[in-house]
């Protein structure tokens, strides 16, 4: 957590959602047998693409995703 106390206030938010979609991911996975097809359906997207190395490159993605809305939406 000391790492987001340093960061700048965008930089911050944007690793606090990333956390935030990583717990609901996790929900997910949890829940799955409770959840509508299209959730089952991305959470298995999201481990296939996990298991075939991707994740660091979908987490930057994620990661520029989020900056980018945060600058459109000028929670700075």
């Amino acid at each position: 957590m000391q790492e987001l106390e340093d960061a700048p206030k965008t930089l911050r938010m944007a690793r606090l959602i990333e956390m935030i979609v990583m717990d609901n991911e996790a929900i997910a996975t949890h829940r799955a047998h409770n959840s509508p097809p299209v959730l089952i359906a991305q959470y298995t997207e999201l481990r296939n693409e996990r298991s075939c190395k991707m994740w660091p490159k979908l987490m930057t993605a994620r990661q520029t995703q989020v900056l980018k809305l945060l600058e459109l939406n000028k929670w700075k």
